[in-house]
Parts: C-alpha cells; structure tokens; sequence
C-alpha cells in the first residue's frame, strides 16, 4: 500500500472540512432539539441560582464598593480596604432589602387578606355583589343584565381556575422558598466576588487568550465592554425609573382613596421593569382586582394608569435611562417577545439588554464592512 503523505495545505482543507462538519451536525441536533436544549438552560439557571443572584448583587454593588474603597485611609492594607468596602456594600443591600420587606410586607399581607375575603364573598353570592354595584354606579341596564346573565359563568370559572391552580400554588410556594434561600446565599457569593473581583476578571481574560487566537480575543474584549456599559445603563436608569413610578402609583392611588394601594404600587413598581408590556401586564391584574371591589375604582385607576405612562414615557424615562439600549420600539417589542417566550419574566427582563449588545455589534459590524473609514470618522465624532 502507497503511503498517503498530506502537505500543510490538505491538513488545512481536512481540519476546516472537519470542524465545518461538526457545526451543522451540531447546529442540525439543537435545531431538532431546542425545547430540550431551553430545559436544559432552565435546569443549569435554577441550579446556578445562588451564584447569579451573587453576580447581580456584586453587579449593582461594585460601584459604590469601588467608591467606599477610594474614601478608605491610603495606610490602611489594600487587602483590609477590599474586604470592609465590600461588605459594607453588601451590607448597604441587605439594609435596603430589609427595610423594604418590613415596611411593605404587613401591607401586603393585608391587601391579599382583604382580596381573598373579597373573593370568597364574590364567589358566594355574586347576584348580591352586581346589585351592590348597580346602586353605587350608573352603569346602563343592559351592561348589569349582562353581568347578572354571565354571573353564575364566572363564578364557575373562578372555582376551576382556583382548583387547577392548587398543585400550581403548592410548587410556587416550594419555588419560593428554595428561592428565598438562593437570594440569602447570594448575597454571601456577593461578597465573595466583590473582594475578588479584579481576580475573576482577570481569571477569564486568561482562559480566554489561552484558548482563542489574538483576534478572537480583542474581539471578545470589546464584546464585554459593550455589554458591561449597556447593562450597567438598563438597569440602573430602569430600577430607578420603576421605583420612582411606583411610588408615584403608591401616592396617587392613596390620595385617590382606591383599595390595595400597596399591593397594586409593587406590581406596578416591578413589571414596569420590562420595557413596552411592562406597564400592560401590571395593570391589567391590578384593574380585575380593583373591578372585584368596584368597577368605578377599576375605571379610575386605567385612566391613572395610562396618565403614570404617559409621564414616564415622556418625561421621566426619557430624562433617566436616555438612549441606554439604542433600539427603537420595534427590535423592544422583538427581544422581549423572543425572551419572554423562552424564559418568562426574566427572559423579558434580560432579553432587551442583550438583544441591544447583539444589535450594536451586528451595527457596527456591517458599517465597518460598508465604510473602512468607519471606525477613524466615529472616533473624530466623539472628539
């Protein structure tokens, strides 16, 4: 038998033949296997809780822990400084966190008291409830006739959905407290990374440059630097911003006299956190719960609703968070659809941000490709 004896170049040719083989396979089984693949995702996410509850803590803390440590004596240890600026900070949360329980739990405990007394009464003689509401409004006839027509319809669907929703409430409660002692353990991995936060950093850069050419490298550098600054701008602007809109919500709606103040103001406060269906999705089950105790209630906290966004999205959005995506209402609406459709709440959280890192990248990109004077015309630009 003839020896086969390869040159560099047909090396080259069965290696990148190879590889190229292996990607499509690969690409072929995620495409025919993406629910698994999601599942998989969502497993490794609950497992690795702890650990992303702690690198979003050290995210939102580094800051402020960069800041104490530079107003700590220049005699005192680096290592000393480090470790008293870092749990300061993740004490500064917890701080936070707590008093924030404290001050809204009891209300909230109250709300859902009320609702389900609310609920049980509904549920138990809605006729008494619709004729109660056509004394105090000015409903027309017929609206009334349909409600007293479709009463006994509804009440049904309350029970079932109640039933259903048993074993549903029974693994949330589990969730919950598996979660709550994620969120404990996180602020302990908090601590962890904030003090070695440089060596972490530092720990990745030096896998990375080990593993990928110098190209690759620079090119990953500069994707983290994006993504740092985009999600850093998001959500600082956006927990600010929601914050902000539910204490307005809180106020108004306590100035108005409307019932669960409290309870509507956090749902409100924290689904305005996702952007275009945030406002939406926290409305709608606040104004089913107010309509339970009222339907004038109800229909004066849609027009506050709509009056609240309409000052966010005008006035104190736009004075917050500026342009900190760069992505108009159309590619918004596209991320969080995309997100939400895979992981739920946090997809939608975590979808824009992300979604807005991949578009400025691809932007840059095909502007780079179209103008090779591009990159020199935007950094004069910036001068």
């Amino acid at each position: 038998m003839k020896k086969i004896i390869l040159d560099e170049k047909n090396k080259k040719k069965i290696i990148v033949y190879s590889l190229s083989g292996i990607i499509v396979v690969a690409g072929a089984f995620i495409l025919f296997n993406i629910g698994s693949l999601v599942n998989f995702i969502k497993d490794l996410i609950d497992i690795l809780s702890p650990f992303i509850w702690g690198a979003a803590f050290a995210f939102i803390m580094s800051k402020f822990a960069d800041f104490l440590e530079k107003k700590l004596p220049n005699s005192m240890a680096f290592k000393l400084k480090r470790f008293i600026s870092s749990l300061l900070s993740i004490l500064l949360l917890v701080i936070i966190v707590v008093v924030v329980v404290l001050i809204v739990s009891p209300q909230l405990a109250e709300s859902v008291s009320k609702l389900s007394k609310i609920v049980v009464k509904f549920t138990a003689n809605p006729k008494e409830w619709i004729h109660k509401v056509e004394l105090s409004s000015n409903l027309p006839k017929e609206i009334v006739q349909i409600m007293y027509d479709y009463s006994n319809t509804l009440v049904n669907s309350i029970w079932t959905a109640l039933k259903t929703s048993i074993p549903n409430i029974v693994n949330a409660t589990i969730d919950t407290v598996s979660g709550v002692l994620n969120f404990v353990i996180g602020f302990i991995v908090a601590l962890y990374m904030l003090i070695d936060r440089e060596k972490i950093v530092d720990a990745f850069r030096k896998f990375f440059k080990a593993f990928v050419s110098n190209d690759t490298y620079v090119k990953m550098t500069v994707v983290y630097n994006v993504a740092l600054t985009k999600f850093y701008k998001f959500f600082e602007g956006k927990l600010l911003d929601s914050l902000i809109i539910g204490v307005i919500c809180f106020i108004t709606m306590s100035i108005l006299g409307l019932d669960f103040a409290m309870l509507i103001s956090v749902v409100v406060g924290i689904t305005n956190i996702i952007p275009f269906f945030g406002p939406f999705i926290g409305a709608i089950p606040s104004a089913l719960i107010l309509l339970m105790v009222d339907p004038f209630e109800a229909l004066i906290f849609i027009i506050m609703i709509l009056v609240l966004q309409q000052v966010d999205g005008n006035i104190i959005g736009p004075r917050i968070l500026g342009d900190s995506v760069g992505l108009s209402s159309l590619w918004i609406m596209f991320a969080i659809l995309v997100g939400g459709g895979y992981f739920g709440f946090f997809g939608m959280l975590l979808g824009v941000p992300i979604f807005s890192v991949v578009y400025y990248l691809v932007k840059e990109e095909v502007y780079k490709r179209l103008d090779p004077n591009y990159k020199k015309t935007a950094k004069a630009k910036d001068k």
